[in-house]
């Protein structure tokens, strides 16, 4: 799923945060879903933090919640 049905499904749900994507990672064993924060170098680095703390408050205090995976993958090691 791409970046505006994230955040139209997101907002539905009425989250804060808004995911690059979704997806599914298969393996022969099973799946591994996962939400992705895609950094093309384009914020400040404090924009990147407020992603993160948006995912942590999200996901705080939810049931099931360390089954919820969010990949950053970032420009390069310094980001």
């Amino acid at each position: 799923m791409g970046e505006a049905g994230c955040r139209r499904e997101y907002r539905r749900r009425g989250a804060r945060i808004t995911p690059d994507r979704w997806g599914r990672y298969l393996t022969p064993e099973g799946d591994l879903v996962f939400l992705l924060e895609w950094d093309r170098a384009t914020e400040v680095p404090k924009q990147l933090e407020t992603k993160v703390s948006g995912y942590v408050t999200h996901y705080r205090g939810r049931e099931r919640a360390e089954l919820n995976n969010v990949l950053f993958v970032a420009a390069d090691a310094r980001r």
